[in-house]
């Protein structure tokens, strides 16, 4: 399958509720990732319980549950897919949920794509890091597809986020790290429900990200050349479903957006992109900027041969060094 993705999306549509999922042990979806090796396929998590994936269709249909092994559950908030830490294609899933913020640390736990009739997927790695200036309670957890550098948004009930993120996937190991203080975003809404951000992804380029609370959707566009100038900026704001309690979202691969909520049967709704982006072909399945080939040696080959760089000749580069993301 061959999909066009691009910078931005000129045109979203209306959110539309695709699914009522009806999984046991799902009582609470927390987070979603739309799957970069399977073509249709989601992965959501709830908050307590075992430590477990399940697969779902776009349309809603259960497939795989999936025990992680090698992890523990405090409070799973989000999950995000990128590209591994050295190839292929992985899942993020954020064990940094802390609504009495009281935690010592949080950790964020790493596990390959789960294939098709997989039922258990191990841990491959597992990053400890701590805040620098004392715990927070989170619930989006976002992994930037060129750098590989892994973010935490806070959740805060005055809508003052503030944007953490991990050392640089070289600078992870077994050894807990402190967070960098990237930026703060302040959030407008009515209600605490409405300025507390529940979820967040970056899109497969990292042109994109997307931050969600209950009741909204949030798009930034980045520049590149200032990679986080947007969080000052205000942000698009994108139709959401009308349900309960919004939890998850996730970017697509197809350029649109896809929503979890809380409930069992859980709502899931999906916001497509109504206009055809213009930008590079990718082939399926995909990986990382530019839709570099899911067999690239890691990051260093994602961040040498991005194929953002063949479609931003206007734009500035930047290099490893100077690259705050």
């Amino acid at each position: 399958m061959a999909g066009a993705l691009a910078d931005t999306c000129p045109e979203y549509g209306s959110a539309e509720i695709v699914g009522q999922v009806a999984v046991p042990g799902l009582d609470e979806s927390s987070g979603v990732a739309a799957s970069r090796t399977r073509d249709g396929v989601l992965f959501t998590h709830a908050d307590g319980g075992e430590p477990r994936l399940f697969a779902i269709t776009v349309g809603g249909q259960a497939r795989e549950s999936v025990a992680v092994t090698g992890a523990e559950l405090d409070d799973w908030e989000d999950i995000a897919a990128a590209p591994c830490p050295d190839k292929g294609d992985c899942l993020y899933i954020g064990d940094i949920g802390d609504n009495q913020e009281a935690r010592s640390s949080i950790t964020v736990y790493v596990v390959r794509e789960p294939a098709e009739g997989d039922d258990k997927a191990r841990v491959r790695e597992r990053y400890t890091a701590v805040y620098p200036d004392g715990p927070h309670d989170a619930e989006a957890l976002m992994v930037h597809p060129c750098t590989g550098r892994i973010h935490v948004v806070t959740k805060a009930d005055d809508g003052l986020s503030t944007i953490y993120r991990f050392p640089s996937p070289e600078e992870l190991g077994r050894d807990t790290v402190t967070l960098e203080e990237v930026a703060k975003v302040a959030i407008e809404g009515a209600t605490a429900e409405a300025r507390g951000v529940t979820g967040g992804d970056y899109d497969l380029d990292g042109d994109r990200v997307v931050l969600r609370t209950q009741t909204q959707l949030l798009e930034w566009e980045i520049d590149p050349t200032k990679p986080n100038a947007h969080w000052s900026e205000a942000p698009r704001s994108l139709s959401a479903a009308s349900v309960e309690q919004g939890e998850g979202v996730a970017f697509t691969l197809d350029g649109g957006l896809v929503t979890t909520a809380e409930g069992s049967p859980m709502p899931l709704a999906v916001v497509t992109c109504d206009v055809e982006p213009s930008g590079h072909e990718c082939v399926f399945p995909q990986s990382g900027c530019g839709c570099a080939a899911t067999s690239a040696p890691g990051w260093l080959w994602l961040l040498g041969a991005l194929g953002v760089a063949r479609r931003r000749q206007s734009r500035a580069h930047w290099s490893i060094r100077d690259q705050p993301s």
